[in-house]
């Protein structure tokens, strides 16, 4: 959704983050534990520039990148 960010309401901006932040983060905690007890695995985060860049009115999906690429920077370490 592209729109001024005082125009942007709140139920859109959670339903984003749930769909970007909250299933990924929900998915890793099932799958981390997994791949730590075998001492293997690989992630791969497919994410968009939008998450390094911000977009003009996507403010919303912009923090959701930016979020994820957090979350994934933070596994990597």
């Amino acid at each position: 959704m592209r729109c001024e960010f005082l125009d942007y309401s709140f139920e859109n901006h959670l339903a984003l983050f749930d769909i970007n932040v909250h299933g990924p983060f929900n998915h890793l905690q099932a799958v981390v534990p997994h791949m730590v007890k075998h001492k293997t695995g690989q992630i791969v985060g497919i994410t968009s520039q939008s998450g390094k860049v911000n977009p003009v009115l996507r403010s919303s999906y912009g923090g959701s990148k930016h979020a994820l690429i957090g979350i994934l920077d933070s596994l990597r370490s």
